[in-house]
C-alpha cells in the first residue's frame, strides 16, 4: 500500500492527475517527469552530435 505523500498533503495513495505532478507516488515518475528527463537528453545528447 502506497503512503507516499508527494502529490499534496491530503493525498494518500496516488495523484489523480499525475500529469500536474512529477511523481505519481513516492517512488514512480509520471510522463511529465519522463518527458522532462527525454527533453533534456535529446538537447544536451543531440548537441553532442551537430
Amino acid at each position: 500500500m502506497e503512503m507516499g505523500y508527494f502529490c499534496n498533503e491530503w493525498s494518500r495513495f496516488t495523484c489523480e492527475d499525475p500529469n500536474k505532478f512529477v511523481f505519481w507516488d513516492s517512488v514512480h515518475p509520471s510522463e511529465s517527469l519522463n518527458r522532462i528527463f527525454a527533453n533534456q537528453t535529446l538537447r544536451t545528447s543531440l548537441a553532442e552530435f551537430l
